[in-house]
């Protein structure tokens, strides 16, 4: 159960108390965070901006630089020599006009390049195992940010990130169509159409389609995903016990009369106290017919019946 678990929600710190004492003992050390340069505000927790939540060179609780760096290294391994990988960010999802649902980076995305933001990765590949990471982020727009806050800039994406080059995403189309041109293969995930710039790098691939040379990214990374670095282990780890935890919690609490919706918010509110950024997946609280229902999420009833009945979280 504790593995199944495992994959319910992504962590900043194993513990709110021990990020808490971590942050002390590092703050000692790190007290000028705040006056880090302004290109090294990449808009998501970094060392230079979250000493309390993220280590030295660490891009994840655990996860440093060096390892995504690793990942992409491998990646570059894995697809033919001369080709480009195109691997794009999650597109926002807005609840009503401006109005964003909280954002839900691209799992492939995340775990090449640690960004949490919107932007495009090209991975593109030379002989003897060498690569080229580039990045293109988008625009500087001081007024969204203003609504906002402070987003991956191009001087962030390459100090922070360590990509090699860095471009505005305007320039996404014209380097997209010459790579794609020169490259002896293009592997993109044509299927995932809520992705970032998917329109633009669709058109932009037109001819690449019509000569044959594109194939899909994902049975690669899926290789890659197999094997956990003991970083990943440790996380999947932490995720398991919190979970495992709030589980407990609200077996305590589940009684004849306890409302689905009660159990669904105490189990997230643990999870959060705990440490844990957000729920991977949404929370299943059925009780009565409804605990047989794998993917039930309504979770707006009371449960009656009698003491005994099955509720499945």
């Amino acid at each position: 159960m504790l593995q199944a678990l495992s994959g319910t929600l992504a962590l900043v710190r194993p513990c709110c108390w021990g990020a808490a004492l971590q942050g002390l003992f590092r703050g000692l050390h790190t007290s000028t965070a705040q006056a880090e340069p302004r290109e090294l505000v990449a808009g998501q927790p970094t060392h230079y901006t979250h000493p309390d939540v993220l280590g030295p060179d660490e891009l994840a609780p655990g996860i440093h630089a060096k390892e995504f760096a690793a990942r992409r290294r491998n990646l570059a391994r894995l697809i033919p020599p001369g080709s480009i990988a195109i691997v794009p960010a999650a597109s926002q999802v807005y609840i009503t006009g401006v109005i964003p649902y909280p954002y839900r980076q691209d799992a492939d995305f995340q775990y090449l390049t640690g960004v949490h933001q919107q932007a495009v990765a090209i991975i593109q590949t030379g002989g003897n195992a060498e690569f080229e990471f580039s990045l293109f982020v988008p625009s500087p727009d001081s007024e969204k940010e203003r609504w906002d806050g402070a987003w991956l800039g191009q001087q962030a994406a390459q100090q922070v990130f360590k990509a090699d080059r860095v471009y505005n995403i305007l320039e996404l189309p014209a380097r997209v169509q010459q790579l794609a041109a020169s490259a002896t293969s293009v592997l993109f995930d044509f299927d995932r159409h809520n992705s970032y710039q998917y329109q633009s790098l669709r058109q932009s691939l037109h001819e690449a389609i019509g000569k044959g040379k594109t194939m899909p990214l994902k049975t690669h990374m899926h290789r890659l995903r197999w094997v956990k670095s003991v970083g990943e282990m440790n996380l999947m780890r932490s995720s398991a016990t919190v979970a495992a935890d709030a589980m407990q919690r609200c077996i305590q609490l589940s009684h004849t009369g306890v409302h689905e919706r009660f159990l669904a918010t105490e189990f997230e509110y643990q999870v959060k106290l705990a440490g844990a950024s957000r729920l991977a997946y949404p929370v299943v609280a059925g009780g009565g017919p409804d605990a047989c229902t794998i993917h039930y999420s309504r979770n707006d009833k009371q449960v009656g019946g009698q003491e005994g009945d099955w509720r499945q979280l």
